[in-house]
């Protein structure tokens, strides 16, 4: 069962990746977007066993944003940033959880 679910979350993010993809650049666009989309997607899976809540908000949003201003490497960027910003708000708030 849980093999099932990683499997479907996995193709959550290469399905994001193919339709992005796709539309700034066409059949090598897709190809591009899924391969990007199913890393982000399985570093994201393991970054989420490990960091505190507020980091995975960030890092959700951060990307989110990231990757409507600037693709695969904005949300990659954003991720990073939002990652660091989560960290902050712990450390000095002592997070969510």
């Amino acid at each position: 069962m849980g093999k099932k679910m990683s499997d479907q979350s996995n193709n959550v993010g290469g399905k994001v990746g193919e339709m992005i993809g796709e539309y700034w650049g066409g059949d090598t666009g897709k190809e591009v977007g899924k391969f990007v989309g199913e890393k982000v997607d399985s570093v994201a899976k393991e970054a989420i066993k490990k960091t505190p809540s507020a980091v995975q908000a960030g890092a959700g949003i951060g990307a989110g944003i990231g990757v409507i201003v600037g693709g695969p490497i904005g949300a990659a960027m954003g991720a990073g940033v939002g990652a660091v910003f989560g960290a902050i708000f712990t450390a000095a708030t002592g997070g969510f959880d």
